[in-house]
């Protein structure tokens, strides 16, 4: 695995100058195995790169300085779920009879280790696993296929249920929220429908319902807040409560329409039919819009928000030039596009623009084969994101280029982050 820094580099044109960059070279198969978490410190942070065999935490300063890199062999032992309040992560492991799981503090260090030995829930061959935590105490529950194991903050066993198995068709549990009154809301999903579990704090029922949702995942999106289930679904969100009384419904024009939460609260984004404009929306608990911000062009596409405490980062990609939007029917041509970054506060209020290095890619659509060279290397998609010392940190995926006249580029592709001052 190989690391590289930048200070005070340029970009390309038409781009934001960023103030210092840093990378790892990785394959693109591993794009999505990249995280940013908090530092120990306000003016420091964590870079976690997977690149296997190899796993790494970077600790870094906001104005890009290096301070220290713990890289670890075993890729399987790497961070999958943060408490980003905390800084604690999670991780597990597959031995030849169960799983393990593990808690790192801030630091990467192991704090616990729970195994099958220990848990006699860990014991079998689980397909799927997931973590959920809670922000106050690191409760975590660890859900393996449909059953559920819930331990203490201290990795202490507390109870454990395979309800949710034993009672639909569900292969997985998808949300699990811890509510403030000790009970916990898990939600699980079949083909055509979503499942809502209001349990308690031993995991038994106390209620249930289902509703329709759509088997695409462009057409459903859901989240969960302290006390209720937002759902869109068929041009319509709708707010539930936990017992799927429905409080108030609101029909949209939007398409693409995904719902996310934050402190409690939720937005909506989307892109206008007409216009294929990115619209980011916050909906109150009456289901009223307090706001609404707007960015992008007719060539718009892929929007989604990065969400965190304090701000918001709406990110999406740009056409600057090409074909169309749906290349596969086209028998050879090239897209050019920016990924843009818009730092928002909790008001919807920009506070900093960001237009990272722009990407080419040309395809290729004839007798059946369909194929696609980098000619124009650069940032494909905005991963994660956060905002340390008045500093804005965006970790991007970065495509190299695969292919330009008739010569190979055999420069690597890498997970990049560039930093921006939020003062200027």
């Amino acid at each position: 695995m190989l690391f590289f820094t930048l200070p005070l580099s340029g970009c390309g044109a038409g781009t934001t100058k960023y103030d210092w960059s840093y990378g790892v070279n990785i394959s693109n198969e591993q794009f999505e195995n990249q995280t940013l978490s908090i530092g120990e410190s306000p003016s420091n942070f964590r870079f976690f790169s997977y690149g296997s065999p190899n796993y790494a935490a970077h600790n870094i300063l906001s104005d890009g300085t290096l301070i220290s890199i713990k890289t670890i062999g075993n890729y399987n032992a790497r961070p999958r779920t943060f408490n980003q309040t905390t800084g604690i992560s999670y991780d597990y492991g597959t031995t030849s009879l169960g799983v393990e799981v593990t808690q790192h503090d801030i630091n990467n260090e192991v704090i616990w280790t729970r195994s099958e030995n220990e848990i006699s829930s860990f014991l079998g061959d689980f397909s799927s696993i997931r973590f959920f935590h809670s922000d106050s105490d690191n409760k975590l529950i660890t859900t393996l296929n449909t059953d559920m194991i819930m331990l203490s903050g201290d990795g202490d066993y507390m109870t454990s249920s395979d309800i949710i198995g034993s009672n639909t068709d569900c292969n997985s549990i998808d949300r699990v929220k811890f509510l403030s009154d000790e009970s916990i809301l898990a939600l699980c999903k079949s083909d055509s429908q979503l499942i809502s579990y209001h349990l308690d704090s031993e995991l038994n029922i106390l209620d249930t319902f289902s509703t329709a949702i759509s088997p695409f995942s462009t057409q459903t999106s859901y989240v969960l807040s302290s006390d209720s289930i937002y759902l869109y679904y068929d041009q319509t969100i709708k707010k539930y409560s936990y017992s799927g009384d429905i409080h108030w419904s609101i029909e949209t024009t939007g398409k693409y329409q995904k719902l996310y939460m934050q402190n409690g609260t939720l937005l909506s984004l989307s892109h206008e039919q007409d216009t294929n404009i990115a619209t980011l929306q916050k909906i109150d608990d009456s289901g009223v819009v307090e706001w609404k911000y707007q960015s992008g062009t007719l060539q718009s596409q892929d929007a989604k928000l990065l969400v965190s405490e304090h701000d918001l980062l709406l990110t999406y990609k740009d056409i600057l030039s090409g074909f169309g939007l749906d290349t596969s029917t086209h028998e050879i041509g090239t897209i050019s596009s920016v990924t843009k970054n818009h730092l928002l506060s909790n008001d919807g209020k920009l506070i900093k623009q960001v237009v990272s290095d722009k990407e080419a890619t040309l395809y290729a659509n004839f007798f059946g084969y369909f194929g696609k060279f980098v000619t124009d290397a650069g940032v494909v998609n905005t991963r994660d994101y956060l905002v340390v010392d008045s500093t804005l940190i965006l970790l991007s995926d970065y495509l190299s280029t695969d292919l330009v006249g008739d010569e190979a580029d055999n420069s690597p592709n890498r997970a990049l982050l560039t930093g921006y001052s939020l003062n200027e």
